[in-house]
Order: C-alpha cells, then structure tokens, then sequence
C-alpha cells in the first residue's frame, strides 16, 4: 500500500502529524484529511496566520476554506469528499450557525450530494489557542487520473 504525506502552505501547518495522507490500496485513492480549524492560514492578506475567528460561522467557512486547499494540493475538489466527522463545542448553541454555513460553503462549491457526517459535542477542542469551537475530520476518495504529478 502507497502512502504519502500531504502538505500544503494554504492551510494552517500541521502539530506533530500530517495535514492529511493519500493512501492507494488496491488502485482507489483515499485523502485522509487531519483535524482541521477554522484558522487563518500562511496566505492570509488580512490576518495573521493561526488566528482563529470567534464566530463558529467564520470558522466553519475558515475550516472548509483549509480542507479545500488540501484537497486542491492533491487535484480533488470538495464533490471528492465522502465523509466529514465534526467535533463541536457547545453544539446546542452552535449547530444552526454552523449547519448554515457548511452547506453554503459545500453548496458554493459545487456539492449537490452531502458527504456522510457525524457530529460530536464537545467539551474543548484541544489547541493552544482556546476560541477553536469545531474541527472537521474529512475523508475524500480521488480518482487517480486527477492526482497531481507532485502525488503520484
């Protein structure tokens, strides 16, 4: 099974693991997708990287702005995505902010079928920075002819 590390400087830069992996077992490539924030990244004009909103809308779009970038780096788009785990905090107050703006966010992308989702509350997402309110964990299957040469 093929294994190689994803990296991208148009999301935030990952801890001690990866930004994501895209594994090939069998010939199917899957892009595991690390947990990612709605935070500022390198390429940021207006804020500092690693800045994090406060708003869980701004955020949401932050966070599906980042995995975008990782799925980009690869050669997918956000319709390659099969499946999303959502970590939230305080998930009474904040599920219709953020169900507002990821299927804005899918929508304006082009997504006419949802992925598969779970959402789980809560009760810190565990950063250094202590405003993160969600993290989404995302799983994309790729077809192999829209792979960038950097990944094949």
């Amino acid at each position: 099974m093929v294994h190689k590390i994803i990296y991208t400087d148009q999301a935030p830069g990952p801890g001690n693991y990866s930004q994501a992996t895209l594994v090939d077992p069998y010939g199917k490539l899957i892009l595991h997708i690390s947990g990612i924030v709605g935070e500022h990244a390198n390429d940021s004009l207006h804020e500092k990287a690693g800045d994090i909103p406060i708003k869980i809308w701004d955020q949401t779009l932050l966070a599906l702005k980042n995995i975008e970038s990782i799925i980009k780096e690869v050669g997918g788009d956000m319709k390659d995505i099969a499946k999303v785990v959502v970590y939230m905090e305080d998930m009474l107050k904040n599920k219709t902010e953020f169900e507002n703006a990821y299927r804005m966010y899918l929508k304006n992308s082009g997504v006419d079928s949802l992925p598969a989702r779970v959402s789980l509350g809560v009760s810190t997402i565990p950063l250094p920075k202590d405003n993160a309110k969600i993290e989404l964990d995302v799983t994309a299957y790729i077809s192999k002819d829209k792979v960038s040469e950097k990944y094949r």
